[in-house]
């Protein structure tokens, strides 16, 4: 049963949910991320500062609990006000206590289905697997997916220059990754060599325009597929899909989603036999001996 009374009461909520999860680090803003079924409603927070994104993401539950009570009290009031049903939330709070809230009231493909089997699990049954079994039916935030994106991509732009002063990235005349060690090396004219431990974000097939995501890829370890999870985790339709058509320049975005999501240093494309294997790494330290 819902326990917020007023819309008031209901944002206040949010803004509460957000301001915990800060707890007194320096933000530019807090984003609440809602993607809502019949009873249940998914939670993600988002701390965004200098372009850093942190996030923290909440199981599916029913409305027992702040945030979610919240979301779903909103869900239901919109509909009984405006007939529109609501099928996503995007809450965003700023340091001087002003705050923008976005519905989505565009129903995703597939959300009927989805619906029907999720209301239908026990709670044992659908918290540890409903996200990614129906993911990519509930994702239909293009614009908060292209936010994202492009933050990523701001951020790597910065590392990237960081690299190439301090050690020289780009300038390489050779890369080598080790999928036993999990390792990447740069070797330099110089006789300078780099190395660093290594995620596999994706491989990309330039003739094709394909990119196979690292997560479930016939030639990545498990223990190199952990960044692109990351950001599977995350659930945007694209992310979910092991094989994705787009540009180059898209895969450069997941590659920077990747390794910013999972904290790493940076991130790398080398050239494999005409395939491009995009990495994250961490930070590179010089080969000794």
């Amino acid at each position: 049963m819902n326990t917020s009374r007023t819309v008031e009461q209901a944002h206040q909520e949010l803004k509460n949910a957000c301001l915990a999860f800060i707890r007194g680090r320096p933000w530019d803003s807090v984003t609440c991320h809602a993607v809502i079924l019949n009873k249940m409603a998914r939670i993600s927070i988002y701390l965004v500062h200098q372009n850093q994104i942190e996030r923290k993401r909440l199981a599916w539950t029913g409305a027992s609990t702040a945030p979610e009570d919240a979301v779903l009290f909103l869900r239901d009031d919109l509909l009984n006000s405006t007939g529109e049903r609501m099928w996503g939330l995007t809450f965003t709070l700023y340091p001087d206590g002003n705050f923008n809230i976005e519905f989505d009231c565009k129903q995703p493909k597939g959300h009927e289905a989805a619906l029907t089997q999720a209301d239908a699990l026990s709670v044992e049954e659908r918290l540890p697997h409903a996200w990614d079994r129906m993911a990519a039916a509930l994702s239909s935030h293009q614009s908060f997916e292209e936010q994202w994106l492009a933050t990523a991509m701001g951020w790597l732009e910065k590392q990237t220059a960081k690299h190439r002063q301090q050690w020289g990235l780009g300038s390489e005349t050779q890369w080598h990754l080790d999928m036993n060690e999990g390792r990447v090396r740069w070797s330099f004219a110089d006789g300078r060599v780099m190395q660093a431990p290594a995620q596999v974000v994706g491989t990309y097939c330039p003739k094709e325009r394909r990119f196979t995501w690292g997560w479930e890829h016939p030639s990545v370890p498990e223990a190199l597929q952990r960044a692109a999870l990351q950001v599977r985790a995350l659930g945007f339709d694209r992310w979910v899909t092991r094989v994705v058509d787009c540009s180059h320049d898209e895969a450069w975005q997941f590659a920077a989603m990747a390794a910013q999501h999972d904290g790493a240093a940076g991130a790398y494309r080398g050239d494999s036999e005409g395939t491009w294997m995009y990495l994250s790494f961490d930070e590179p330290r010089a080969v000794t001996g």
